[in-house]
């Protein structure tokens, strides 16, 4: 995964009780535990809204953690897009 620029890393909003990972409106969970900070790799459900991260010694909910900014309209264009890329048109 690529480090984050500083640029990258201002679309990011705190996890509450969690100052050492941010949260992206659509999902994207960074780590600022590693030097340069990077994403979070997902865990990938048969449901796009069951979609995990792992930090802080337990997984969490993609959903949610987007929930705490209060729109999910970002994280649900990125399941949606992912999902048409995924199809063998």
């Amino acid at each position: 995964m690529k480090p984050l620029t500083a640029k990258e890393l201002a679309e990011f909003q705190p996890i509450p009780n969690h100052p050492n990972y941010l949260i992206h409106p659509d999902g994207r969970v960074a780590t600022l535990m590693s030097r340069p900070p990077h994403i979070l790799s997902e865990q990938k459900g048969s449901i796009p809204a069951f979609r995990r991260v792992r930090f802080g010694g337990r997984d969490w909910r993609v959903t949610d953690l987007v929930a705490l900014l209060g729109d999910l309209t970002a994280l649900a264009e990125r399941i949606e897009h992912e999902y048409y890329e995924d199809i063998p048109w």
